[in-house]
């Protein structure tokens, strides 16, 4: 299917773009939610249970807390690349709506494997299915993002900075994909692998402002350049003036 058989959503594009952005934020303010279900304690826990039982029942449930916090903090940095797409967004169309639930679907599914993780963080299964799920979440966000810069449903931005939200969006999808292999030779490196999702961020956009600022510093030295060329040209020096009023060769001797 081309381009020009995917419809625009009409003369109410932003009207649908602003539906699009509440029902995303809702979808994913309640996934953020639903991850503190599985936060239970134990039944066996009664009125009469001493301090040292409940400290232990709590230290029990330290690495669900953990998969919670490290869900609530992916979600947060989805909901990020999201905004930055759709907060510039003037228009939007099927396939990217096509893509926003499947995006949301993988965000809404989030809660469960966050649950497994919680468990059994040193199973392979478990792992994959929460690198899966963040895999197919990226992805679709990284689709996003290319069909509109393609289908021009964005600001005119540089080229570098177009590159560079590319490459940051296409972090997150790559590290999780990289991830299931890994699980299945040491799932708990692999867990501890995603850790790194946020030094990287940072240092694709450290690379690429430093490479927009070497650009620029680049581009107004060439712009320098001729500028000194011409006034060089036109200011000849006193004695060049002086020796142009000389009558050169024997005549001039003479």
């Amino acid at each position: 299917m081309t381009d020009q058989h995917i419809p625009d959503l009409g003369a109410g594009g932003g009207r649908e773009v602003e539906r699009l952005i509440f029902f995303s934020d809702a979808v994913m303010a309640i996934a953020m939610t639903l991850l503190v279900i599985d936060l239970k304690l134990p039944e066996s826990l009664g009125a009469m249970t001493s301090d040292a039982d409940l400290r232990a029942a709590l230290d029990g449930l330290g690495p669900r807390f953990l998969s919670v916090l490290l869900s609530f903090a992916v979600i947060a940095i989805w909901w990020n690349g999201h905004n930055r797409i759709f907060r510039n967004l003037e228009r939007a169309d099927g396939a990217l709506v096509v893509l926003n639930l499947v995006f949301l679907g993988a965000i809404a599914f989030l809660p469960f494997p966050t649950a497994l993780i919680g468990r059994y963080v040193d199973r392979p299964s478990a792992v994959v299915l929460y690198a899966a799920t963040n895999l197919v979440a990226g992805s679709a966000l990284l689709a996003m993002r290319w069909h509109a810069d393609r289908r021009g449903f964005v600001e005119v931005e540089s080229g570098i900075e177009r590159r560079r939200r590319l490459a940051t969006a296409a972090i997150a999808p790559i590290a999780f994909g990289l991830t299931i292999p890994m699980a299945f030779v040491d799932a708990s490196l692999a867990a501890l692998a995603w850790m790194l999702l946020v030094p990287a961020g940072i240092a694709v956009r450290w690379w690429f402002e430093r490479a927009e600022r070497r650009g620029t510093a680049a581009a107004a030295e060439r712009a320098a350049a001729p500028a000194s060329v011409s006034r060089g040209a036109a200011a000849p020096s006193p004695a060049d003036v002086q020796g142009s009023g000389r009558p050169s060769g024997p005549a001039g001797s003479a």
